[in-house]
């Protein structure tokens, strides 16, 4: 404490020893009651210092009764019963909402068995799933499970409005760490059992596996502590954001939250930055609204005795005095009290509107039905009478209170939770599909309302419950989606998901997808479930039913999971499922599944099953040459055999997009041939453009023999790099391009030096009335509408040409390319034209929070900007612009940082003439 007012602390006095492995504390809420332990013979003093503390095996409740500043009693509140004993993932990250309830995170714990006891004795086990977040009641009572899917959930915190936020740290390799918006039954994907490092494919980071949920931001290394600010003694634009530290960045950043669909996004933004001696661990609102923030001080784990603690506040500090909350709780004049509620600090709202509840509830009614009161004010007179149900105040909110069109504010999802105050089915889903402003909890909530679709829906599949819940799957929110899930599963008995599935209903793929996922985490039998999910037509229901069948280890299956490679339509999520699914079903450990080099699965499909498109396809475009000369040669040898011309194309790519020495004499053969397909012939001389091995004079001839106007354009983005070269485009006889081909003739323009003779006048002109602005560019496509097969195919090729815009240096598709930025896979089924075309023209518009671009620097003084791809085993991989990944060592990379603009370079279009722009679009889009 600072007695004497000077800004520093006296000597700290102990308040409690002989604890092993700390992790974290909290004093009991100032709000909330002296707890009264069962069993205790006598009660605790309102006024006893009561201190919650996690360490890696209990919670404890410390009291210290006669106020000396020293604790008297302790108690375990709960006890976690496991083998595992690394200090940093077990029991950590305390949070209090409005209603008295805790919350607290569970680390991996190595993936050890575990059970954890409630002092009532109540007990949830698992092992193996990763890590947990529960919530129970202050006494230890209550013990229930809350969300799961993390790594170590070291910290978390509640805004004003009730809305749970984690941090997660450490993501060994799956950065980066993550900030979460922590909802009741949420899964966020990360399975210790399927290997530490994160990178199985029944592992999700950021939502990539149907049904587990997408981090809010990344953040910097090693996140520790995290709160939402609600106080007055930082600027007032501070309120409602959240504030966290990097133990392993330095830093102290701020958190800005965006409303996104029924959840929030945000991006990381440095408001503190220190040496490599600042980590930031731990941080607390203090009373007068400064923060107080822990520092390890040192990299080294072990107990060191250096740690500090800061006390951050705004220059005028001295206007913002604690608070004398003995004196709220004292007070009878409610005009005061109504005072205290309208208050920026949540504190002293909660304490004066628990006090005012005590006294008189009316002026709480009043207060809750204002619409012109602060919604924070509001909030707390709601949350204050709730305990009080039964009185008329329940009638009178219900019947004043509520809004009777969108939106729907945090208030009102009070009353939906607390007093099944349920909008109609129409209302929810307007508001479902039209979400932005309404509270993501009452939309959450909202969907109670479908609950008479889904038991229609398992018994006679009536058309309308069929049509509006799969418009309710189908939207493109994962936290809808997996709220629609557990509402099917807490609805709808196995049986009747068999049922359904069964019927001759048209179920959405997306609904029957929600169905079976809502089995697979029933604990009846799923054996008839799967095999309808294995038998689906759609990709996405086989994925999620070839890992429940290999998770439930349901070996009798394994010749129907294995039939799964063999099924139609194929992608690269369901193939390496599949893969991964017999291996678990043959007992062979997932932890090792990432070290498996491609080649080892696709050599044997590509000696064996070539007859099988479907297969042989994936296998294909998984194909390295680079990782394996025998790969290199089956590729080969599909593009010189007898075989279906889709699969010689789909060889032809794999060798272009990825050419060894040895395979380019394959590549020019095929480019040479003027017989062979075109298409196979414009793939070979993609691959062959940035081979110096390869003559100019070889890239002019063919240049001069084509008349395929496709295959021109291919062979001039492999003369760009060689086209200042001496005599060149005298050679290329530009003068007698047919000035009506204004596609070739804009890109050979694009292609010269813009002080080169050889632009004529219309391409001048050409070049003149190109658009200006993204608006321009973003009008020219929607003026357009030309999507035919054609456009697609050039579009692949533009995509994945290497003097292009570069797309798949940096984003995967279909197998290939690199692991910089998102996979582009099924772009066209989740991103609307409008923002592909936004994410190209101004790619740092809005960066998802995997993406972020991180600038990192050394103790040298280097300086390395890209975006975090790979962080394990001592080294930290970065990738750029460029498509290329730079390797740091960890321990070097001195400070991190995020930056707001994107990786993605700007002006790409420039490169592309106006055909060009709209055949990638059109590829884009078709990829769904």
């Amino acid at each position: 404490t600072d007695k004497d007012g000077d800004g520093r602390a006296e000597a700290p006095v102990v308040f409690a020893d002989d604890i092993k492995h700390a992790m974290s504390i909290a004093v009991r809420p100032v709000w909330m009651n002296a707890i009264q332990l069962p069993g205790q013979t006598e009660a605790t003093p309102q006024n006893a210092m009561q201190v919650f503390l996690a360490t890696r095996r209990d919670l404890q409740l410390l009291e210290d009764i006669d106020g000396d500043g020293q604790a008297d009693r302790r108690h375990v509140l709960l006890k976690l019963d496991t083998t595992g004993d690394y200090p940093h993932n077990g029991l950590a990250g305390f949070a209090f909402d409005s209603m008295n309830n805790v919350y607290i995170g569970l680390g991996e714990n190595l993936g050890r068995d575990y059970t954890l006891i409630g002092r009532d004795g109540a007990k949830l086990s698992g092992g193996g799933e990763g890590g947990n977040i529960y919530r129970f009641r202050p006494d230890g009572s209550g013990l229930e499970f809350w969300s799961t899917g993390y790594w170590n959930p070291h910290a978390s915190c509640i805004d004003a409005f009730g809305h749970l936020f984690t941090v997660d740290n450490d993501p060994d390799s799956r950065p980066p760490c993550r900030l979460m918006h922590s909802v009741r039954g949420g899964d966020f994907g990360y399975r210790f059992r399927n290997g530490r490092k994160g990178l199985h494919p029944f592992t999700a980071w950021n939502g990539e596996i149907p049904g587990t949920l997408p981090m809010l931001a990344g953040t910097g290394e090693a996140p520790s502590g995290i709160l939402a600010y609600e106080s007055a003694g930082l600027p007032e634009e501070f309120v409602g954001d959240l504030i966290g530290g990097s133990w392993g960045d330095h830093r102290v950043d701020r958190f800005r939250l965006k409303q996104k669909g029924a959840s929030y996004e945000s991006v990381a933004e440095p408001l503190i930055v220190g040496d490599q001696n600042f980590r930031p661990v731990g941080i607390a609102t203090a009373p007068d609204g400064s923060l107080y923030l822990t520092d390890w001080v040192l990299r080294e784990y072990k107990v060191h005795g250096r740690g500090r603690i800061w006390r951050i506040s705004s220059v005028d500090a001295q206007a913002h005095k604690s608070i004398d909350f003995a004196a709220i709780k004292s007070l009878a004049d409610q005009a005061q009290l109504l005072q205290h509620i309208e208050s920026p600090k949540l504190a002293e709202r909660r304490v004066a509107a628990r006090r005012l509840a005590s006294l008189n509830i009316k002026p709480l009614i009043a207060l809750a039905r204002n619409e012109k009161a602060p919604v924070r004010a509001r909030y707390e007179a709601v949350t204050a009478l709730i305990p009080h149900k039964g009185l008329d105040h329940e009638r009178q909110l219900t019947q004043y209170g509520l809004a009777t069109a969108a939106p729907y504010d945090a208030v009102q999802a009070l009353y939906l939770e607390h007093y099944n105050q349920l909008p109609s089915i129409p209302r929810t889903m307007e508001i479902l599909q039209s979400p932005m402003g309404n509270d993501p909890q009452y939309l959450l909530g909202s969907m109670r309302s479908l609950s008479p679709l889904i038991r229609s829906l398992g018994s006679s599949q009536p058309r309308a419950s069929v049509t509006l819940l799969g418009k309710v799957a189908s939207l493109s929110d994962p936290f809808v989606f997996g709220e629609l899930v557990q509402q099917l599963r807490s609805t709808l008995t196995t049986p009747q998901i068999e049922k359904t599935l069964s019927s001759k209903a048209e179920l959405e793929p997306s609904l029957r997808l929600a169905l079976v996922l809502a089995a697979v985490g029933r604990s009846e039998p799923f054996e008839q479930v799967a095999a309808l999910g294995l038998a689906d037509t759609d990709a996405q229901v086989r994925r999620v039913t070839v890992q429940a069948v290999a998770e439930k280890k349901l070996v009798a299956l394994r010749p129907a999971v294995e039939a799964v490679l063999t099924s139609e339509p194929m992608n690269e999520e369901l193939f390496l499922a599949t893969l991964a699914a017999i291996e678990m079903l043959d007992g062979k450990s997932p932890i090792d599944f990432d070290k498996t080099p491609a080649a080892k699965y696709v050599i044997p499909i590509l000696k064996s099953s070539l007859d099988k498109p479907g297969i042989a396809m994936q296998a294909i475009r998984l194909a390295q040459p680079k990782e394996s000369p025998e790969v290199a040669a089956l590729l080969a040898g599909v593009v010189a055999g007898a075989h279906p011309l889709e699969l010689k194309r789909e060889a032809v790519r794999s060798l272009a997009t990825s050419p060894t020495p040895e395979i380019l004499a394959v590549l020019q053969t095929v480019a040479d041939d003027e017989q062979a397909d075109p298409t196979l012939r414009q793939w070979a001389f993609l691959g062959l453009a940035n081979q110096p091995s390869i003559e100019t004079d070889w890239w002019v001839q063919h240049w001069s023999r084509s008349r395929n106007t496709q295959l021109v354009s291919v062979i001039l983005g492999g003369l760009k790099p060689r086209i200042n070269e001496p005599g060149v485009t005298e050679k290329l006889d530009l003068g007698k391009l047919p000035p009506e081909n204004s596609t070739l003739f804009e890109a050979v323009a694009l292609a010269l030096p813009t002080d080169s003779t050889q632009i004529s006048d219309p391409m001048k002109h050409l070049l003149a009335s190109r658009p200006k602005t993204s608006d321009e560019w973003a009008t020219l496509v929607e003026d357009s509408r030309i999507e035919d097969s054609a456009a697609v195919t050039r579009g692949q090729l533009i995509f994945s040409h290497p003097n292009g815009p570069g797309c798949i240096k940096c984003h995967r598709l279909e197998g290939r390319g690199g692991l910089i930025g998102p996979d582009l896979s099924h772009v066209g089924g989740t991103f609307s034209t409008e923002k592909i075309i936004t994410s190209i023209l101004e790619p740092s518009r809005e960066i998802s929070p995997q993406f972020t671009t991180w600038v990192m620097t050394t103790p040298e003084g280097q300086v390395h900007t890209g975006m975090l791809v790979f962080e394990n085993e001592g080294k930290t991989f970065l990738g750029n612009a460029e498509g290329q990944t730079i390797e740091l060592k960890t321990i070097d990379v001195e400070t991190r940082t995020p930056s707001k603009t994107s990786v993605m370079p700007e002006k790409l279009v420039d490169k592309l003439s106006r055909q060009e722009w709209l055949d990638l679009i059109a590829f884009l889009r078709s990829r769904k």
